[in-house]
């Protein structure tokens, strides 16, 4: 399943995929970018880690609740 966000990021208009998942106790979060978007931030942002392209987490707290997260610290990105 986590292979979708690799694939995701090989289509050329993506800047940054993201694929979230429930687990047990919370959802795991695989970032993807290209160029300078630094997912790892975002990743560090929530607790987990990884480099500049390629990072992840995992976040306690309802699907809906951390992608509303994850996808607001994703679109700060875009602004600097």
């Amino acid at each position: 399943c986590e292979n979708i966000v690799d694939f995701a990021r090989e289509i050329e208009e993506t800047k940054i995929a993201v694929f979230l998942r429930e687990v047990n106790n919370g959802v795991k979060v695989s970032l993807r970018s290209k160029g300078d978007l630094d997912v790892g931030a975002v990743a560090a942002a929530l607790g987990g880690g990884g480099h500049k392209n390629a990072s992840g987490c995992c976040v306690t707290g309802k699907l809906d609740e951390v992608k509303s997260r994850v996808l607001g610290l994703a679109s700060g990105l875009f602004m600097k």
